[in-house]
Parts: structure tokens; C-alpha cells; sequence
């Protein structure tokens, strides 16, 4: 698995342009505080987590639509091309320690729990 695809996933701009508005003090004050709010969601583990989980799966449900979908495709090979997507799901959703640990290459901006951060007391 190539790590480069994934630097996309957390989305730098989002994060980038979140932290120019909050630092913004012309902006008002709801705006900054829900620019800080994305800011930290694009921190937490789970959010790199499950962007780097569902990046992959996504990518191969592409490509499989995009054969079933080619003129000419045959019965048989449709079905094998289904039959194969039901076991990489299958696989994957049993790959936890991977994508733990392509997010903890991955992201080195994010918090290093699972836990939320800034819950109430």
C-alpha cells in the first residue's frame, strides 16, 4: 500500500484555512470558534482513522464499478469481480493494527488517543 495516497486524506487545507480564520480577529467570534471546532476534529485519531479506512475501501469499490460498468463484460467475470470485493471487505474490516498503524505514519499532527478531546466534566 502505497502511504503517499493517504497525506490527501487529512485534509491540510481544510485544517490550513480553519487555522487562518481562528486566528482572524476581524472574524466574529462564532465563526472563529467554528473554524477551531473543525480544526480539532481534523486532529483526532478516529478522523484520520476512519478517512484512511474508508479511502481505501472507496477506492476499490471504484474500480470494480468502473469494470462492471466496461461494454462487453461478461456474466461470469461480473460475478467474480463482485465475489472478490465481498472478500477484500472481508479481510479488511479484521485489519485494525493496519490502519492504527498507517495512521500513526501517516498523521503527524493528530492527537495520540482515541479518547475526545475537550469532553465535559
Amino acid at each position: 500500500m502505497i502511504i503517499k495516497n493517504y497525506s490527501v486524506l487529512i485534509n491540510y487545507d481544510i485544517i490550513n484555512y480553519s487555522e487562518n480564520i481562528n486566528n482572524d480577529t476581524e472574524e466574529k467570534a462564532d465563526i472563529r470558534r467554528e473554524a477551531k471546532s473543525i480544526m480539532n476534529k481534523c486532529f483526532k485519531f478516529k478522523t484520520a482513522f476512519m478517512c484512511i479506512l474508508w479511502q481505501t475501501i472507496l477506492e476499490r469499490f471504484n474500480k470494480v464499478s468502473e469494470k462492471l460498468q466496461k461494454p462487453g463484460l461478461d456474466l461470469l467475470s461480473g460475478c467474480e469481480l463482485i465475489r472478490s470485493l465481498r472478500q477484500f471487505i472481508s479481510h479488511e474490516r479484521n485489519n485494525y493494527e493496519k490502519y492504527d498503524n498507517l495512521t500513526r505514519i501517516v498523521s503527524t499532527k493528530i492527537i495520540d488517543n482515541h479518547e475526545d478531546v475537550g469532553k465535559r466534566k
